[in-house]
């Protein structure tokens, strides 16, 4: 029917906004994503022993946000990056830092913001699930409209239910800090409140 086109019928699944399909798909899609993360992450660790701070600084503003983006609209994706957090303290935290084994304690206080000692340099496995609810929280009140078909404007009043985000028991910050931080910026912008370093992001 559609030969001679460029359109493809496919019944296991497409990449949009994440990974739409069957569970083989999704699995494989993210499997792929993570290796090629994985590969950076050695190549990065290579620069890292000459420059650590041009690598710290290509990490955290550059490589946590392509693995960012894939937490906050896949769920169950935890497990997955364990792959990725192996590289991160195997290979690129050791020539960062000058340790070359770093305890489970000195990986927590690495993944805490600047600010509270520590290097903002996430745990891929944990924050996963923190940014898929701080992502579902922030833009439930445009989920709503939808069915509605409502103004844009109207996410302002929606926001005031929004104004503190639910807690959870896994956050890094205290909670008073979190929900005075997470307040529902303007409709025509896109902020996420992180529950790592408690600020929009």
């Amino acid at each position: 029917m559609f030969s001679g086109t460029s359109i493809k019928i496919t019944v296991e699944g497409k990449k949009h906004l994440g990974a739409l399909g069957t569970d083989v798909f999704g699995k494989s899609f993210i499997s792929a994503k993570v290796e090629k993360w994985v590969d950076e992450i050695k190549q990065l660790s290579i620069i890292a022993e000459s420059h650590p701070h041009a690598a710290y600084s290509a990490l955290t503003n550059g490589l946590v946000g392509r693995w960012t983006f894939l937490m906050r609209v896949v769920p169950g994706i935890s497990e997955m990056l364990q792959p990725l957090e192996d590289a991160i303290r195997l290979h690129l935290l050791p020539p960062i830092t000058g340790h070359d084994a770093l305890s489970d304690a000195e990986r927590r206080v690495l993944a805490l913001p600047v600010r509270d000692g520590g290097l903002g340099i996430p745990v891929p496995t944990t924050a996963a699930a923190n940014q898929l609810k701080s992502s579902t929280f922030i833009t439930q009140p445009l989920v709503n409209l939808l069915p509605l078909q409502q103004n844009a404007d109207t996410v302002s009043g929606l926001c005031q239910q929004h104004s503190h985000h639910p807690g959870g028991g896994d956050q890094q910050t205290s909670q008073g800090e979190t929900a005075g931080r997470s307040n529902c910026p303007p409709a025509n912008t896109s902020c996420i409140p992180s529950e790592i370093t408690g600020t929009c992001i």
